[in-house]
């Protein structure tokens, strides 16, 4: 799955982003995903936001799109934080 991983990052194709998402669920593959996210750049950012909002998506998932997305240094991915400041779950602002 790492090689995967890396692969899709890479490749930057829009239909691998799902796959790279739903590998931050898996701690062993957090690295990885968080790395290919990167690679993709902003291209990477509506599905993100998208997520944030969807109270359906694992939580630690999306804690862990929060923080990626605070250490980027992109304004963008600042922006995407300021507009969804008023995610309901608690545990997701701290």
């Amino acid at each position: 799955m790492r090689a995967a991983l890396l692969t899709a990052g890479n490749i930057g194709h829009v239909q691998a982003l799902s796959f790279i998402l739903s590998a931050l669920d898996y701690p062993e593959y957090q690295e990885e995903a968080l790395n290919a996210l990167q690679k993709y750049g902003r291209q990477a950012f509506p599905p993100i936001e998208k997520m944030l909002t969807n109270p359906y998506v694992p939580l630690e998932r999306r804690r862990k799109l929060v923080l990626f997305l605070s250490r980027l240094n992109s304004g963008e991915g600042k922006q995407i934080l300021l507009r969804n400041i008023d995610i309901p779950e608690q545990k997701l602002r701290k």
